[in-house]
């Protein structure tokens, strides 16, 4: 910049608080872009935050742990969401074999008890062989039948196991790309 007519050390002076002004609102700017980011950063990262802790309380085991839902519709809040949702899945599925469990400790009561029975009914009737051998054969059908049930819950207690590994790996890929 060249003033015509002005002395060297007042254009000087002037330049110098051209800087300065320059460097100031340099500086505010980049000050409130950084106090900004600071803002936005915290944010996403609050959320991210008690969700990584949910996960760990999950991975542990502990699938009563709530999940900080929020009210956003962006990633995040989608991401909250899935995750309470597969918590609360997991969770039913886990009542689900746990009520199959109950209901072979019945049958296998149930057995139990006819298996006393009919211990009872041959010392008692040793002539009613007919009625033994068609009790013997009820036996076996239900315990055909537990077998049966019992594979069903083995192959329920493979898929939960299934299922809660590729949870944690989802857990950890989503812990490993935040």
């Amino acid at each position: 910049i060249a003033y015509v007519g002005e002395p060297q050390s007042q254009v000087q002076a002037f330049m110098n608080t051209l800087r300065r002004t320059i460097w100031g609102f340099g500086g505010g700017i980049a000050l409130a872009a950084g106090l900004a980011a600071v803002l936005i950063a915290g944010t996403f990262s609050r959320p991210l935050q008690r969700l990584a802790a949910c996960a760990r309380q999950v991975g542990d085991g502990d699938l009563t742990a709530p999940v900080p839902v929020t009210a956003a519709q962006d990633e995040v809040g989608q991401l909250l969401a899935s995750f309470r949702d597969m918590t609360q899945s997991l969770n039913a599925l886990i009542r689900q074999v746990q009520q199959s469990g109950t209901r072979i400790t019945a049958a296998a009561t149930g057995i139990a008890a006819s298996g006393t029975e009919l211990e009872a009914t041959m010392t008692q009737q040793v002539a009613a062989t007919n009625e033994t051998a068609a009790t013997a054969r009820q036996i076996a059908a239900t315990a055909s039948q537990l077998v049966r049930t019992i594979d069903d819950v083995k192959r329920e207690s493979h898929a939960t196991a299934a299922a809660a590994g590729e949870s944690q790996q989802s857990v950890r890929e989503m812990e490993a790309s935040m």
